[in-house]
């Protein structure tokens, strides 16, 4: 039985909870020591102390992360908390993904094993890599939304433009840099990225240049690489197997919804598998493409109108409509409702 499913079996936690590594939890726990707003190694958050996470291969329940953060939150450091965590490299709170990509022969083989194995390091963030004219783009997201903070951005940004620059020894900057959320002080965030960062986009995301791309790891070993990404993988193919399909598709199609491609065939694509299979295993579970994609989308909207996202445009655009009136009228089937209506009742 993993450390995470112990912990489950003790605590009642649902074994379907997303999980996060204890590495990347260390990570945040050593920051918040550091800045004081815990005590120390022995303070305690929700029963969990620094000796519980040192098994840099044992899982927690994504909520324990929640928590670290709103403790954070109470203190002076709020508003660039993420920033300041994801600014250091922690040599002591190195996960399987970074213990591999020290290895990596490049820059760019840090960025497709990171977005590979992504769900090693938190099943709640997902990276993902579109290339682009100047370079290539590298999207950062947090599904279910209900995970996502902007503190919880910012670190895992901050910590990619970091440990690049920790790989290569080369002070590198992003070509661009974009955010969903917005801030007032934006200085912390253009010492980090550099001037080219912008707020309010419809996406997390960091442009690296093509020259970039090809600069050398520095601490490059083939050997050591390959015999640490055969046990990444191994914990990568153990959390797909513990994951229904249902849940990974689900996990897909939100992180996917603006995107125009987004299909069975697209899904499908995703899992490796032909469309045929995909429809004929989620069969056995019960549903379908479809209905999880209108599950999906319910449970979207209802997070965003509770979170005071309330302009019809921007909703629709949100989960993926190609208007407004067909978002309308599916809102209207899904809780006999306008959105306006809905969103005074407190639901």
């Amino acid at each position: 039985m993993s450390h995470y499913l112990a912990i489950a079996a003790v605590r009642g936690i649902r074994s379907r909870e997303p999980t996060v590594s204890a590495a990347s939890i260390l990570d945040l726990f050593d920051g918040l020591v550091e800045l004081g707003v815990l005590a120390g190694p022995d303070a305690e958050v929700d029963g969990i102390r620094r000796a519980d996470l040192e098994n840099i291969e044992a899982r927690f329940p994504a909520s324990l992360v929640q928590k670290l953060w709103r403790v954070g939150e109470q203190s002076p450091y709020a508003r660039q908390l993420g920033l300041i965590i994801g600014s250091r490299v922690n040599l002591r709170a190195m996960g399987m993904i970074s213990n591999v990509t020290r290895f990596a022969d490049t820059l760019s083989e840090v960025i497709v094993i990171s977005a590979r194995h992504a769900a090693v390091m938190s099943e709640v963030e997902n990276i993902r890599s579109v290339a682009q004219a100047s370079g290539v783009k590298i999207v950062y997201e947090i599904t279910p939304p209900e995970y996502r903070l902007d503190n919880a951005i910012d670190r895992s940004m901050a910590a990619g433009v970091s440990w690049a620059r920790h790989l290569t020894g080369r002070p590198l900057m992003p070509l661009a840099t974009t955010f969903r959320h917005t801030v007032t002080d934006q200085a912390p965030y253009r010492a980090i990225f550099g001037d080219a960062v912008s707020f309010g986009q419809a996406e997390d995301a960091i442009l690296v240049a093509h020259e970039d791309l090809t600069l050398p790891v520095i601490s490059s070993n083939p050997y050591v690489k390959a015999v640490l990404a055969s046990r990444l993988a191994e914990q990568s193919n153990g959390l797909m197997r513990r994951t229904t399909l249902e849940g990974e598709v689900r996990r897909i199609i939100g992180n996917a919804l603006q995107d125009p491609l987004l299909s069975s065939d697209y899904v499908a694509n995703q899992l490796n598998m032909s469309r045929q299979t995909l429809h004929r295993k989620l069969r056995k579970e019960s549903c379908t493409y479809q209905s999880l994609l209108l599950a999906v989308r319910k449970e979207k909207a209802h997070h965003y109108l509770k979170n005071g996202v309330s302009k019809m445009d921007e909703l629709s655009a949100l989960l993926g409509f190609s208007e407004p009136s067909a978002f309308f009228k599916a809102f209207r089937s899904w809780y006999d409702t306008t959105p306006g209506k809905f969103e005074g009742r407190g639901s």
